[in-house]
């Protein structure tokens, strides 16, 4: 729907009319953009919301209802997710997806013939392999190596985890063939089966109606984006070991989907405090660069 030739033409009147109300030109040209997003959740809401569409459904009803019923959740969802970047901030005519920096982090190279460091000092000698965030990481949703189906993004609070991760979810969901799953990991219980808390974290969805996370599924492909590690480890020991079972938790389950192909990838965030007491002997860690390098390389890579 969001590429429907009327919601594209309607796009520069908003723009006119929002101007011709007293709106700037920014703020008109900033919310007539978001037009195509949100007229694909409007629709959804129309149609639920007006019983008498029901005559079409009994018309178009099929034996593969179901599985087209399945399809355009998803699609809802994607939706969804792209509002999600697009909605004001800060009761401003902007959004994330206006104001975000892209990110740089880093890896930590382990010397050739070394399969793991213990100690600090090993740590301080390992070379630092600086990266785009978002292009490593789809690399590495290309590659879809099922022996390497997990990847950590580290930082200090305020480097932009938790928008990086909202950013590439929604692009990512845009461009693929396959679903992406965002979630927030304080709407889990960390103690929990991860298949099941994911199955009652989807059962309050508005759009997704079945678990995407099901073992019978043998046409699962999955990308499952777990934001906020550090809510888990903030407040204690208890908390920490919390975090640490849980990372075994998806762990087990990873390896359990993935034993004859990729069928789950994952992507967690979190604190370094937090990566470091759960991670400890990976090295599928993207820690993030300070705010102000990233800030510094876009204005020296844009002229």
């Amino acid at each position: 729907p969001e590429k429907a030739e009327i919601v594209r033409a309607m796009q520069q009147p908003l723009k006119q009319w929002l101007e011709s109300v007293g709106v700037s030109s920014f703020q008109a040209s900033t919310l007539s953009r978001r037009l195509p997003t949100y007229f694909v959740l409007a629709l959804n809401h129309e149609w639920r919301s007006r019983p008498e569409y029901s005559a079409i459904v009994t018309y178009i009803n099929t034996p593969f209802a179901e599985a087209k019923e399945r399809l355009r959740g998803w699609q809802l969802y994607k939706a969804w997710l792209q509002k999600q970047i697009e909605e004001p901030m800060m009761f401003e005519a902007f959004g994330l997806a206006d104001v975000y920096v892209p990110l740089r982090g880093y890896f930590r190279q382990l010397p050739i013939g070394k399969k793991s460091y213990t100690r600090l000092l090993d740590a301080q000698k390992i070379d630092r392999v600086v990266v785009d965030l978002e292009e490593e990481l789809i690399r590495w949703v290309h590659k879809a190596d099922k022996n390497d189906a997990i990847r950590v993004i580290s930082g200090d609070p305020g480097s932009g985890k938790s928008s990086f991760a909202k950013i590439f979810a929604a692009r990512l969901a845009q461009h693929k063939n396959f679903p992406v799953l965002f979630v927030p990991l304080h709407l889990l219980n960390p103690k929990g089966d991860l298949i099941e808390e994911i199955a009652t974290f989807i059962r309050y969805d508005h759009y997704i109606k079945q678990n995407p996370l099901c073992p019978d599924d043998e046409d699962l492909r999955l990308l499952l984006i777990l934001d906020g590690l550090d809510e888990l480890s903030m407040q204690g020991k208890v908390s920490k070991e919390c975090a640490l079972e849980f990372v075994r938790e998806v762990q087990t389950k990873v390896n359990l989907f993935n034993q004859r192909q990729t069928r789950l990838q994952v992507v967690i965030t979190g604190r370094e405090i937090a990566i470091q007491s759960a991670f400890q002997q990976t090295s599928n860690v993207l820690h993030v660069l300070p705010y102000c390098v990233n800030q510094l390389a876009n204005a020296q890579q844009t002229g």
